[in-house]
């Protein structure tokens, strides 16, 4: 049974998500590892590497309209580190032949990283590196991932920029560990060294978290407040830092489409657009949010863009794109009008009845910020966030609610008002509606006589 889980993960991976996953070994220990958090109960999967026959049989499954992603994962399937399958270099080959013009992008903690491999990466381009660094420094990075290898990491990243491969570096975030000034000398660092975009993170701690292994501490987790400070410092980094910045999760509350970044010697930071700038329009249309002003500069064209800048004033940028030119902007992930138009069939006619839209807390704010925008709010509609009393901390993203948080808050929402219509985030559930547990959503509906249906957008 278990094999056949295995399977069928492997497969939705590579086929939903284009992304395939080698392994799930890794050779670094991180102190914010999510892996060693969850709940009993969870079904997260351990792969060893896959064999040469396993991934020939993958690897035509990926699409060439979209990058192939390596390192990180959609499904139950644990994140590993690529390079530690033995023939990872081959595998890409393989994909390059199979894929000559496909973009491949490659997370990796850079530790094996050599100068052979980077010299093989070259001849694979058109290809990404993201290079999940942490620290800059070799002290630092031991103790946030008990890397033996630090020094090779750090060296990767000259190595990348000696051969003038893409590479985007990411950070997790935590100044009561290594301090605030190693956060702004390794943002620093990447900068000095040609990263593409730098992305920020918050560490998520469950109230399973091992206590302990944080050096000097007797938990990973500081005081209370952290989380604002934190945001507010590394807010500060992107407004002194060149390279664009992501922040996640930013708990944004609005969809004002302000620009977060621009990514050196693109077309937008060759026609003078700049970070903090606000979108007004688009060769005459409002963009509904920054997700669909980013995804209406997508393609060729020539766009006539109304900003309104830091300073106050109003003007008109003509942004020009060729075929496979990207703009070059960087935008906060919001939310999009097709997951709100998908919300809105999956309510049906207002006359049928009230829609309950159980959400994350991380994402409740944007649903109502966005569904006001389409619909008049009445009580046909109602977005509730919901808490993930399973995990617990500060976990707070949807796809990681499960079952029994969803029916806590219907338990509290039902004894008050009933509502006719129950949607849910699809993110939180497999291709059959179970969520991490193994539990369909569809107890819900008998365990409160209620019709639930999942949204496959939010």
């Amino acid at each position: 049974m278990k094999e056949e889980l295995v399977k069928q993960l492997l497969y939705t991976s590579v086929h939903k998500n284009n992304i395939l996953p080698l392994t799930t070994r890794c050779n670094v220990s991180c102190i914010f590892c999510s892996h060693g958090q969850n709940p009993p109960g969870i079904e997260a999967v351990a792969i060893p590497p896959l064999s040469w026959g396993d991934l020939e049989d993958m690897v035509i499954f990926l699409s060439p309209q979209n990058k192939v992603i390596l390192g990180e994962s959609a499904t139950r399937i644990m994140e590993g580190e690529p390079f530690t399958h033995p023939r990872c270099i081959e595998v890409l080959q393989m994909i390059r032949r199979n894929l000559p013009e496909t973009l491949i992008q490659i997370t990796t903690n850079g530790t094996l990283l050599t100068k052979e491999k980077v010299k093989a990466l070259k001849e694979l381009e058109p290809l990404e590196i993201v290079i999940s660094l942490n620290s800059s420094t070799v002290e630092k990075r031991q103790v946030l991932m008990n890397d033996r290898c630090a020094a090779s990491a750090i060296k990767a990243v000259q190595l990348l920029a000696d051969q003038s491969i893409t590479f985007h570096g990411s950070m997790v975030t935590m100044p009561w560990v290594t301090g605030y000034e190693d956060i702004k000398s390794t943002i620093t660092f990447l900068e000095q060294h040609g990263a593409e975009t730098i992305r920020t993170l918050l560490p998520g701690f469950t109230r399973h978290r091992k206590k302990g292994v944080c050096p000097r501490n007797t938990d990973l987790v500081p005081e209370p407040g952290w989380e604002d400070e934190l945001i507010d410092f590394l807010k500060q980094c992107r407004a002194e830092c060149t390279v664009p910045i992501t922040i996640e999760p930013l708990g944004l509350h609005d969809l004002k489409p302000t620009i977060t970044g621009v990514i050196a010697n693109s077309r937008s930071a060759e026609v003078g657009l700049k970070k903090g700038d606000l979108i007004k329009s688009i060769n005459g249309e409002v963009p509904f949010s920054r997700t669909e002003a980013f995804y209406q500069l997508k393609g060729p064209g020539r766009y006539t863009i109304e900003i309104a800048s830091a300073d106050g004033c109003n003007k008109d940028v003509v942004l020009p794109l060729g075929k496979e030119e990207k703009s070059g902007l960087v935008m906060d992930y919001d939310i999009s009008l097709r997951c709100l138009e998908e919300i809105v069939r999956a309510m049906g006619p207002q006359e049928q009845g009230s829609t309950l839209i159980l959400a994350s807390e991380f994402g409740a704010p944007l649903l109502q910020a966005g569904l006001k925008k389409i619909l008049k709010q009445d009580d046909s509609w109602e977005v509730v966030a919901v808490k993930n009393h399973s995990f617990g901390g500060n976990i707070r993203a949807a796809g990681l609610l499960l079952v029994e948080d969803f029916s806590i808050a219907l338990a509290k929402i039902s004894s008050l008002k009933k509502p006719d219509v129950v949607l849910l985030p699809a993110i939180a559930f497999d291709e059959k509606g179970k969520d991490l547990r193994g539990i369909s959503y569809t107890k819900l509906s008998s365990e409160y006589n209620i019709i639930v249906k999942i949204v496959n957008c939010f």
